[in-house]
């Protein structure tokens, strides 16, 4: 079968199933309670730019695979539905879910690669955001991405962009990150496909960035 330009997408919304969250309001509760600041261990000199928790570990989850060993708190039985979406709709199977926030500004940055895969597409949801936050910078060109209201779900290709995210104390923000190494590219090809048709005024690709 033929293949997207997987080069070609920087950030889009996906077209799959909403997440339900049903239990939000329990896991804002959580958050709340136990989010603790996220340190980076490869480089102390660094200020903090997030506070946040892992709350899911799947059966392959690896710690070497956290970018940010944060604490842990367990809310699998919280993500229930939410973990079966992404593991049915993704190209991946869902390895860990952390929740973050970030506490000032973070200025644009790649993520280190995780997995040995030629592709390196990110994996986001939103439990809660006020305002938009989250930026992808092209060639040096900031744009912050919109998510729209039949989505909660949104990924971007951390090889060609970077990232970033404006702060404002009055932003009630946390995002739910997700890892997973790609086990699929022609599902994740099919799933970028359409979710770039479905999301045609909301994407961002080498050909609309500018």
């Amino acid at each position: 079968m033929i293949m997207i330009n997987f080069d070609n997408i920087l950030y889009t919304p996906l077209n799959i199933p909403m997440l339900p969250l049903t239990n939000r309001n329990r896991i804002v509760e959580l958050y709340k309670e136990q989010a603790t600041s996220i340190n980076k261990p490869t480089d102390t000199s660094l200020p903090v730019f997030w506070k946040g928790v892992t709350c899911y570990k799947g059966p392959t989850f690896t710690p070497e695979m956290l970018m940010h060993v944060g604490r842990y708190i367990d809310m699998s039985d919280l993500l229930t539905e939410e973990v079966e979406i992404l593991n049915t709709y993704l190209p991946i199977e869902v390895e860990s879910i952390s929740l973050w926030t970030n506490v000032q500004y973070v200025p644009s940055h790649q993520d280190k690669l995780l997995y040995d895969t030629r592709l390196d597409f990110r994996f986001r949801f939103v439990i809660a955001q006020d305002k938009k936050s989250f930026f992808i910078d092209y060639n040096n060109k900031k744009r912050y991405i919109d998510v729209p209201n039949s989505t909660n779900t949104f990924c971007f290709n951390n090889k060609p962009c970077s990232h970033g995210a404006s702060f404002d104390p009055n932003n009630f923000k946390i995002l739910g990150v997700v890892r997973g190494k790609i086990n699929d590219e022609q599902k994740l090809s099919d799933l970028l496909e359409n979710s770039i048709e479905t999301y045609s005024e909301s994407c961002y690709t080498t050909d609309n960035y500018f």
